[in-house]
């Protein structure tokens, strides 16, 4: 993982109005804006699929998972205490296209120290790698971008409870919690009329084969005892399913519609879009870039322009693809 002060790569394909392009190789396009693509250094050697985004947020929060424990003996919330975290991980970068190189040693750099080389016995530029990062009453905040190399550092840690790239029978010692916001009144009414969508589709589909194929989808089982489960019983746990998955449920199932708008709400709100009222236009907070602009009348609902939108072209459906990618990079 090289040190922030190294010479920006300026290669990245950018195509204005939609998202970054990412170099060749690259499994998935999942980010978008210019400074997004200064922000990627080529010498970090992480893959787009692992790389954290960028949101308004500037400064990243992250807590102890114990740090709001109560103390039995009182009842009250415990005193957090001040502990650390390894400097240096190895990370398994699932994205990467080298099979032999997925294994990666992650460092915690700290100020490049000046040192001498026991070869040319010249003064060098050498990285400090920092031990350990200090987690002062159970919090650590770092400064996404002058710090983002740390910021990397921090969302691909195996302790990191919202890293959905770590082992999963790791240890988990903290967890990021800015991202953690109270959703909108139109946010719930969208999620809960969505639940509703989904649920319904379930009550009014008759077909036997549908009902199974979806639930075969949703990892719902259709077999016990080496039979067939009841039609009405699979049926039964499907209705579940969906009105608490609804997302997923109509992802399974090829209709995007209402989970792409679920999607936008989402991006909303964990800062990763914006919308300009006046010039009717979606935006990425950090960069300002505009990735669609609605064309029709002011009574008109934005996002679900937008999602027409994306529904519409190929364009849209990249577009699509990419910010339903950014929004799951958090996703438990």
């Amino acid at each position: 993982m090289a040190n922030m002060n190294e010479a920006l790569d300026e290669t990245v394909e950018t195509r204005k109005g939609t998202f970054t392009k990412k170099k060749p190789g690259a499994l998935v396009i999942d980010q978008f804006g210019n400074l997004e693509k200064k922000r990627r250094l080529i010498g970090m050697d992480i893959s787009d699929i692992c790389m954290p985004p960028l949101t308004r947020k500037k400064v990243a929060k992250y807590r102890g998972v114990d740090a709001e424990q109560i103390n039995l003996a009182t009842g009250l919330a415990a005193e957090p205490v001040t502990f650390l975290i390894p400097g240096t991980y190895m990370f398994y970068d699932r994205g990467e296209q080298d099979p032999a190189a997925r294994q990666k040693l992650m460092c915690n750099y700290g100020r490049p120290e000046i040192v001498i080389d026991p070869v040319s016995k010249k003064q060098v530029m050498d990285d400090k790698v920092i031990d350990y990062i200090e987690f002062f009453q159970g919090v650590k905040y770092v400064d996404v971008e002058k710090e983002f190399a740390l910021y990397v550092f921090m969302e691909l840690h195996p302790f990191n409870k919202s890293n959905k790239f770590r082992p999963n029978t790791g240890r988990v010692v903290y967890e990021r919690v800015d991202l953690q916001t109270n959703k909108e009144m139109a946010f719930k009414m969208a999620e809960a009329d969505l639940g509703v969508e989904a649920e319904r589709e379930v009550i009014n589909t008759k077909d036997p084969n549908v009902i199974i194929a979806r639930a075969i989808s949703a990892n719902i089982p259709v077999m016990e005892s080496g039979g067939q489960r009841g039609i009405g019983e699979i049926k039964l746990d499907l209705r579940n399913f969906a009105r608490t998955q609804p997302k997923k449920f109509f992802g399974n199932g090829g209709d995007y519609k209402m989970a792409f708008k679920m999607n936008i709400l989402d991006a909303q709100a964990w800062g990763l879009l914006d919308i300009d009222e006046q010039k009717r236009t979606f935006i990425v907070p950090v960069t300002d870039e505009k990735v669609f602009r609605w064309e029709y009348g002011i009574q008109e609902d934005p996002i679900d322009a937008f999602v027409e939108h994306c529904l519409s072209d190929k364009d849209g459906k990249e577009l699509y693809d990419a910010i339903k990618n950014m929004v799951e990079y958090w996703a438990q």
